[in-house]
């Protein structure tokens, strides 16, 4: 599950990369057979969006990991030795690539989420704007169900609107399998309480198992006689 934290390095990094993204699709509409060049700022200023297929150098794995070291987010998920082991590694190979595994296996399970997660939302950017990956590793590395792609994906990362949309959405529809299965991930991956008991309402008619499931995983988060834990098992006796 994401901390806090890890949330935030993942609402923050999303951001940056939607900004460089947005800097330079009008180019890539009228030239849609080049490779997504950017010249960010970060690190040694040059990499490709749709590079993901396992050469680090110039790739947008790269340049995730130079938004985040420069930014300081490494410094707030991964532990303070395995930090200390980062910073000068970044700074004196900039084009290697540092294994969190070989320092702690939680903190290399943590940036390979992170990483996850900001490659499947620049696919979806792409996706929004009628663009197509030309390395197919990109693709398949970067599945996606239904729910989540492009606006609820984007919402839930970046501006939070997720909950009220996905409101509205279960109003006049059925959720398939898909849907389902990417809720599930969305709510066994966020630390926003708040967030989890609202979808868990919105559930409640339609989804009544599910909805129980929620709340259920919003009691074992919630601090002890907390608000937030006396509504959700306010929440639980009601079913």
């Amino acid at each position: 599950m994401l901390n806090k934290n890890s949330e935030y390095a993942v609402q923050f990094t999303a951001h940056e990369l939607k900004i460089i993204f947005m800097q330079d699709l009008d180019y890539y509409k009228n030239n849609p057979n080049l490779n997504f060049k950017v010249r960010p700022g970060y690190g040694y200023n040059k990499f490709y969006l749709d590079w993901v297929d396992g050469s680090y150098d110039m790739s947008l794995q790269a340049l995730i990991h130079f938004i985040m070291f420069e930014r300081n987010l490494f410094k707030r998920i991964v532990s303070k030795e395995t930090y200390r082991k980062l910073s000068p590694f970044m700074k004196k190979n900039p084009e290697g690539l540092f294994d969190f595994y070989d320092h702690d296996v939680q903190d290399g399970e943590l940036v390979d989420k992170i990483e996850w997660l900001l490659i499947n939302f620049i696919r979806c950017l792409f996706k929004a704007n009628g663009l197509e990956f030309q390395n197919d590793d990109y693709n398949s590395d970067a599945q996606f169900s239904h729910i989540s792609s492009c606006a609820v994906f984007e919402n839930i990362i970046v501006s939070r609107k997720f909950y009220q949309d996905f409101n509205d959405y279960i109003k006049t529809n059925n959720l398939n399998d898909d849907e389902i299965e990417q809720l599930s991930v969305i709510f066994n991956n966020t630390s926003d309480l708040k967030g989890l008991l609202y979808l868990s309402e919105s559930l409640l008619k339609k989804y009544t198992e599910l909805s129980k499931k929620i709340v259920e995983i919003s009691i074992t988060r919630a601090n002890k006689n907390s608000e937030l834990s006396k509504i959700a098992f306010f929440y639980k006796e009601t079913f």
